[in-house]
């Protein structure tokens, strides 16, 4: 049996409607997932622990950040691409090795937090001290933008972590949750699309910053990337609106 067997036979049975348009439909997951089987297998056979690699991913996030904040734009592009590809490395070594934890998982999404953190407002930094032609208001501001948008990632994360807590042990919040969105159907409806995972994970989230700052980087298109930050930020404080009235809802009376 060849490696690619091996390695499609760890695949998850029955992934939700979210993942597999995650992993079919995104840019970055499709090309990145052509390539970690060549290096997932052989890391497998030696050892080497998913924790390892997802350790490793955390230095080239911090990498990635002060090339940028030092004016090293291409280093730190390639910086947040081993990223990607570490991060997708270290989810089929954790299959191939049959050691899916809780730490593992736990170790996984502080990467995305780590990268949420510094990459948005290092770029930005990073964009400041480039000569762009048209700004929207001072040149200051993009640096307020960066800080936004790192700001808005985390906390609406942690708020969506925090409810699903909730959530979780609580039926009385479940069945609330259930019944608001009955009332609000026209709202759910349209966030439905607003927040469709190919939306979202090719212009909103870490595969799309990946791939859409290196490549505006790469080609120079510091214009584009500061219209493309602005359009990050309504995206953004559009679901933290969502996500904070809805929570003032749920809640109320409670």
């Amino acid at each position: 049996m060849n490696f690619r067997n091996i390695y499609n036979k760890t695949r998850m049975k029955n992934p939700s409607k979210k993942r597999l348009i995650s992993e079919n439909y995104v840019l970055l997951n499709i090309i990145i997932k052509k390539i970690t089987p060549f290096f997932a297998y052989p890391l497998h056979r030696i050892g080497i622990s998913a924790d390892l690699i997802t350790i490793f991913s955390f230095i080239t996030i911090i990498f990635a950040s002060a090339s940028f904040l030092l004016g090293h734009s291409n280093m730190g592009c390639f910086s947040i691409l081993l990223f990607g590809f570490l991060d997708s490395l270290d989810g089929d070594l954790a299959r191939l090795n049959k050691s899916k934890t809780l730490h593992g998982q736990t170790l996984d999404t502080l990467g995305a937090d780590l990268f949420y953190i510094l990459i948005p407002f290092s770029i930005t930094i990073f964009l400041y001290n480039q000569n762009l032609e048209n700004y929207f208001l001072e040149k200051e501001t993009v640096i307020i933008v960066g800080f936004l948008i790192s700001f808005l990632l985390t906390f609406n994360r942690l708020l969506g972590l925090r409810n699903y807590i909730l959530f979780f042990n609580s039926k009385f919040l479940t069945l609330k949750k259930k019944n608001y969105k009955k009332k609000f159907s026209f709202f759910r409806s349209f966030f439905s699309y607003y927040e469709n995972e190919f939306l979202r994970g090719n212009f909103f989230s870490e595969p799309g910053f990946i791939l859409n700052f290196s490549i505006l980087i790469f080609i120079n298109a510091f214009q584009l990337l500061y219209y493309y930050l602005f359009i990050i930020l309504i995206y953004l404080f559009i679901n933290f609106i969502k996500l904070f009235i809805g929570t003032m809802i749920l809640y109320k009376g409670n």
